[in-house]
């Protein structure tokens, strides 16, 4: 038997075993370190001297450049406020009308408590309505507002701004004048509609007093007794608002 053929084989067998065994180590390293697609992995990057670089999904996100900011309000939206400012304005010269009138019947020498308290009752309705005018414009005030806050101050250069974003300013500004403007009126109408409605009831206190300290015929005269029966609906009402004013 030749032994040196069989070490030499051996020793064949045993190189073949240990290239096959740094060939699976060197195959395995590369799979495990496969990065995705278009991306290095940190082991690779490492290993070249660079820095991993993030997924897209994990950039951060650039601002948008200016005047390249999208709409900020539908065009049903700006239209309802319109809308809204335009009710207001409508109502502003039938108050004022109708607060004319009040300030006219209070003067006169000759009104009566029942005319007064008429007007009193005209003027509380309106004030309920200037409340429900104003309530009305609360929501397209701040929303106006808001709006013009979220497209910013205009640019000094109006040509690097989007024309569309321009014009929407433009439309929220006037917008807001309106509202504004309105919202002011209808306020300065329910200060001066309570005046009148403190005039009215010093004047009933005025004439129903008068009315009490007045010179009587003598109560053995029938027509006096006529004339009570006549006015006391009138005298009950005037009893009721002194009551009230006094309670």
């Amino acid at each position: 038997m030749n032994f040196s053929n069989f070490s030499a084989e051996r020793l064949h067998i045993f190189r073949l075993l240990a290239m096959g065994l740094l060939l699976v180590l060197f195959t395995g390293e590369a799979f495990a370190e496969k990065p995705a697609a278009g991306i290095a992995s940190p082991t690779i990057q490492k290993k070249l001297g660079g820095t991993a670089t993030k997924p897209a999904a994990e950039q951060p996100q650039q601002p948008a450049a200016p005047g390249t900011q999208p709409s900020t309000i539908r065009l049903e939206a700006l239209a309802d406020i319109k809308a809204r400012a335009s009710r207001a304005e409508r109502m502003i010269p039938d108050i004022e009308k109708a607060l004319s009138e009040a300030r006219k019947k209070i003067a006169r020498p000759d009104v009566t408590i029942k005319e007064l308290d008429g007007v009193r009752g005209r003027l509380e309705k309106l004030r309920l309505s200037i409340l429900a005018a104003r309530k009305e414009l609360e929501e397209p005030i701040r929303n106006v507002k808001k709006q013009l806050q979220a497209l910013g101050p205009a640019p000094k250069n109006p040509q690097t701004e989007d024309p569309a974003i321009a014009a929407q300013r433009t439309a929220l500004m006037e917008a807001q004048s309106r509202l504004g403007a309105a919202d002011k009126k209808l306020n300065l109408l329910a200060l001066e509609l309570a005046q009148l409605s403190r005039k009215a009831a010093d004047r009933q206190r005025e004439i129903l007093l008068s009315s009490i300290f007045q010179p009587s015929r003598s109560i053995l005269n029938p027509l006096l007794w006529f004339d009570g029966l006549a006015t006391l609906p009138d005298f009950l009402l005037r009893l009721k608002v002194l009551l009230a004013k006094w309670s």
